[in-house]
Formats: C-alpha cells, structure tokens, sequence
C-alpha cells in the first residue's frame, strides 16, 4: 500500500503545471521563426542561407496554401475541401504522414504540425543524435537504435561527429530495437524534430490523437496544424510492415507487452512486471464475523515472439506468480506458481485467399470482454476481407485449468465490420461439456460498439441462450445499452443492463439469462484504465439482474483519468430456496459470500472510485475503491467495500 501511494505521487507530478528539479512534463514551445525556417529549408522551400527557393506557394503541399496565407492557423487544415475536423476524423490506419514538433521527457512525441501524404518507400527521422556505440555499428535518435551497415550511405558526417549532431536518417523500421539506415545527412542550425511513416493504431484521447508510428506514440494536440498533400481520398494506405511484433491486435491494452529487446534478428522478447494488492472488508455482509481479506501479488510475464519471415510468427507467454492470502476465515497462506499463459503459432494465409491459421493456446479477448476473456487451447481461422473480419474456432484448456474447463470444448463464431471506432459484430459460442455434469449452452448476440452518435461512445449488447444444462432447458436473454458522452476534459455515462429471470426455478425450463462463463465484464467508459463495469464489489453476472449506472469522469494529464461510477441493482424475480436445494442463487455467481432473502428485490447499490495513470511511458497504475452498500433483499446486512491496487511496468 505504502508502495503503492509513494509511486501514485510520483506519477501525478508530472501533471501540467507541476515540475521539481527539472522533472515533470514540458510542454513543446511553440514554432520558433528559425524553427520554421528550418523546416522550409529542409523541405526545399528556401536554401539553407535562407533565399527563396523558386516560389514557396510552389513548392508547398499540394492543396495547401502557401506560408502566411489565410486558415494556417493553429487548429486549422491545408486540404482542399475538408475543415480540420474533417480531415482530422479521415486520419486512418495506413496513412502515411510526416510530423513535426518534438520528443518531450516522458518519451511523448508531441506534434505542432502533421501532413498525410502519399505513402513512402522509406521512414524518415531528423533529430538529434544520443547513445553512439561504434563498435556494433549503431546509434539513437529519440531513443531508437539505428542500424548502420554496407548499405548505408553516411553524406557529410562520420562517426566523430555523430554524437549530439541533429541528422536526417532515412530507412527501414524493423521493430522497437531496429531501425536500418539507408542514408545519414546531418541537418545543422534550426528546424523542428520529425517522424515520417506510416499510422500503425489510432487512439482517440477527447479532441486529441494518440498515433503509434514506429515504436512512438505520437500525441496530436486538438490546436495542432493538420493538412494533407492531396485530396485525401486519392492518397493511398501503406501496407503494414513486416517487423517482429505481434500483428494480432489485443482488445485489452492492459495485457499488451511490447518487444523491446532484439535477442536475434528474428526473435525479440517483452517482459512486464506487475504488482497487486486487494483488500475485502465484510463480504459476507456481516462486519460481527471474521471474513475480511487481504492478498499481495507480485507477477513476472515475459513474452518471446519469433518471426522468421513475413508469412507467420510464433508466440510463447509466461507467467510466475509469488504472493500471499490472509483471510479471517481461513489459515494465512503462500503461494508460488507459473504457467504457459500463451504459446502459438500464427500463420498469414497459408492457403491463400485471406486466411490465417493461429494454433496452440491464445488469448480470446473481446473490447468489453462481455464474451470472453480468456486463454484457450485453440485452433482458429481468421477470415480477413476488406469490409469485413470472421473468426472461427474450436477451443478448450487441456491444463492449469479447473475441470470443467478441460471437460468442456467450446465453438466460437465472430464475426464483425472490423472497424475500431464503429464496431459491428455477431457472434456464437456453443460450449459442450462432456462427463457427469454434461451441459450444452448455445449463446448468441449482436453488438453495436464505438462513435455511432457526435461526442458519444456507444455501446448496444443483444444476447440470448439456448440449450441445456444438467437436464434444465435453457431459454434465457440480455440487454445491455448505454452511452458516455464526451464533454472535454470530462465526460458522463448512462447505462442500463437487464438479465432475464425465471419465475419457478424448479421446472425443467430455465428462462434467466446466463453469460458464457468466459466472460469478465470489464471495460472503460471515458478513461484510460478499465475496471469492472457492473461493480468492483458485487461483480454479479448479468443473471436474473438490472443493474443501473451513472458515471462522471475526468481526464488529468494527459493519460490519467479519474471515474467515479453509481450503480443501482435490482432481481427480476425472487424466490426462496429450501435448504439443500442445487436449484440457483437468485443472484448468480457475485463476489458477495452472502445471499439474498428471496423475498425482496432490491439489492442496494454501489459506488467504484477508479483513477489510472499512464503518463510515465511504460507505467501503469490503478487504484480502485468500491462500496456497496445492500439493500432490502439483505435485511440487516452491514456495507462491504473493497480496495485495489495495480502497478504494472514493462521494459
């Protein structure tokens, strides 16, 4: 806990405004006059000596006006035709651009100008130069190692004058660890820092950007200049390179580990270490009895990737675990373990036609993991179109598993319009369990997800079960809809979720609702952390249950957040059951040891304070506080609440 504060200060001074000893975000100055007219030098508008170069008008990108010219301002566009919120929203995955502005101290990239122009044969950085190491052959600009080898042409500059010189370096990128130079020229006197390549993911952050580009993160202030060198939609879409990283994009950021150290030229590996600590006070609802618990964790992943070519890569994840329990209700005790969270191989058409193979254990992860989330052993096809992506697969856990999952094989449908920002999709598990409990629930939904409304993120869940189940006919469906609504730099959400319910839980029909079992429930509204949307302390599945949430958050910084979030619960139907029954709890599978009366309806409510930092690059932290407190469906029940937190690190 004290750990965990002591780094919750360090992180929030960064904060703007805030500074000690020199440490703390800086803000890019504004373009000087010598930045600029660096810039057009470089740019061949005007000479080095600073004459005109022929016409700047000219010379300037096409569908811009030339310097001074009216709507050049900050905020504004240079694109025929399209307003700079327009041009802005057009901005997509595969688009080639060149931006300038400059690399602050916590490793952003902080553009003052971006152009989309027309896809390149090489990436490009002009900055300044750090770490020189001649004997392997390489330096660093922003950071990255630079490749120098027979190939590379190195004009007007040695290896004497490298270090600390301002260079353009044009190239390859090969990953996190490679950059190969194909040309060095140094760029003496003013001009701003840039980065030239293509948009590898797009995360919108309010009205600014967040580019990956490379191995940088590029932030795009809502005031930055943003033109293009045509019309957008005759400018093509660079393909994705072949560079050792994983291309399967994960849904859940959280558990991404980037490859940042090159062990050879075709295996890289990825290491994140994470703490946690949980503390559970009165979940049994009764603070006269023992029951509170507290558990410390301390975890180590490290992830190989092995890409031998351009058609396929292999991918291995391990995980160790040390940590201890003290629960009042049972002997304090220890723990060690590991295990092969992840270990596949993925292959890029291997029959033609836009279709990948990825065989052995993988991670199933949807954006709000309401389907699953989990590791399985899998074989899984990925039909890939341009408007569209399906996913097939046969999976189950064959170890480290509990037995009703190895005892289980599940059949996955996905398929979607393959599109982050508006996101369509239906989907099919059927999960088969074999043995003495034999059971063979089919779920199905549609899911609407994204920016289907101006300044909203939208989210529309459809689901319904059919099947059976231990004999029991399963006829069960949900709904879950809400909004959170962008009010820049705060931002609300509404939602409201309904599971079915059965009215005689002792026929042979069951009409409540049930989630796949693979599922977490967990998600972000507006911030940059996620947490458990239907509550940190009850954590209900959406069973026999309405579940009403209101939501106000604010983002500090720029990647920390701040949510707090209400929720109100409510049984569709109650019922008693008569002791030794097996026949379901009304509230179905809570993190609360107690069960309602079956009498009354309504639960209580709760309240989730969530803040997540990631402003120091490659930091996460979380810190969570929940309070429930029950309502008449618990008479003289006492609140609960939980604290939680959770550093992670990667390197």
């Amino acid at each position: 806990m004290r750990l965990a504060l002591a780094l919750l200060a360090v992180v929030l001074l960064p904060l703007p405004g805030w500074a000690q000893d020199g440490v703390g975000t800086q803000e890019p100055d504004d373009p000087s006059a010598e930045d600029i007219a660096g810039d057009l030098a470089e740019d061949g508008v005007v000479d080095p000596n600073g004459s005109a170069a022929a016409d700047a008008g000219d010379d300037a990108p096409q569908g811009a006006a030339g310097p001074g010219a009216p709507g050049n301002g900050p905020g504004d566009s240079r694109a025929l035709g399209m307003s700079a919120d327009e041009l802005r929203d057009a901005l997509a995955i595969g688009h080639w651009v060149r931006v300038k502005g400059q690399l602050d101290r916590l490793g952003w990239f902080v553009a003052q100008e971006l152009e989309i122009r027309q896809p390149e044969g090489e990436e490009v950085l002009i900055g300044k130069v750090g770490l020189v190491v001649k004997r392997v052959d390489r330096f660093r600009v922003f950071g990255l190692p630079i490749h120098v080898t027979e190939r590379t042409n190195m004009q007007g500059i040695d290896w004497d004058g490298l270090r600390g010189a301002r260079v353009k370096v044009e190239g390859h990128y090969r990953g996190p660890s490679k950059f190969s130079a194909r040309e060095v020229t140094p760029r003496p006197g003013g001009g701003r820092d840039r980065i030239e390549g293509r948009v590898d993911a797009i995360e919108r952050r309010g009205e600014a950007l967040v580019l990956r580009i490379m191995a940088f993160e590029v932030l795009l202030p809502a005031d930055a200049l943003i033109e293009s060198e045509d019309l957008i939609t005759s400018l093509g879409l660079a393909p994705a390179p072949d560079v050792l990283l994983p291309p399967v994009q994960r849904d859940d950021p959280e558990n991404y580990i980037p490859i940042s150290i090159a062990l050879t030229e075709t295996l890289g590996l990825g290491i994140q270490i994470e703490s946690k600590e949980a503390h559970e006070r009165n979940f049994d609802l009764d603070r006269d009895k023992p029951g509170n618990k507290r558990q410390a964790q301390l975890s180590a992943k490290a992830q190989l990737v092995w890409q031998p070519s351009a058609d396929g890569f292999a991918l291995a994840r391990f995980r160790w675990d040390r940590g201890r329990v003290r629960d009042q209700d049972d002997p304090n005790t220890s723990f060690r373990d590991g295990d092969v969270s992840e270990l596949y191989g993925y292959l890029r058409q291997p029959f033609g036609g836009g279709v990948d193979l990825q065989v052995g254990r993988q991670d199933f992860d949807d954006p709000r993991e309401w389907i699953y989330d989990e590791n399985l052993d899998a074989v899984r096809v990925h039909v890939l179109r341009q408007d569209f992506r399906l996913e097939l697969s046969s999976s189950t856990r064959l170890t480290e598993s509990s037995r009703a999952n190895r005892e289980t094989d599940n059949w996955i449908a996905y398929l979607s319009n393959d599109d982050v920002e508006r996101h369509l999709a239906a989907w099919v598990v059927d999960r088969r369990r074999s043995g003495e409990e034999r059971s063979k629930p089919l779920h199905a939904g549609v899911r609407m997800l994204g920016q289907w409304l101006p300044q909203q993120s939208v989210w529309a869940e459809l689901s319904a079960v059919r099947g059976y189940e231990e004999g029991v006919d399963l006829r069960g469906w949900a709904v879950d809809l809400g909004t959170t609504w962008d009010l820049e730099p705060y931002y609300v959400t509404l939602g409201f979720a309904h599971g079915s319910g059965d009215d005689d839980p002792f026929d042979d029909v069951d009409t409540s609702h049930r989630q796949t079992g693979l599922h977490d429930n967990n998600g972000r509204f507006g911030g940059v952390t996620s947490f458990k949307y239907y509550g940190e302390v009850l954590e209900p599945e959406l069973s026999n249950l309405d579940v009403y949430t209101a939501g106000l958050g604010m983002r500090v910084g720029r990647r920390s957040s701040l949510d707090l979030v209400l929720h109100k619960y409510r049984l569709v139907e109650t019922y008693q059951l008569p002791p030794g029954s097996t026949a379901s709890s009304p509230l179905l599978n809570s993190s609360l040891r107690a069960r309602p009366d079956g009498i009354h309806d309504d639960l209580g409510w709760e309240a989730d304070l969530v803040l997540g930092s990631r402003e120091l690059k490659d930091w996460d932290l979380e810190l969570v506080l929940g309070w429930f407190s029950p309502g008449d469906a618990f008479p003289g029940a006492d609140p609960a609440w939980v604290w939680r937190t959770q550093l992670r690190y990667r390197f």
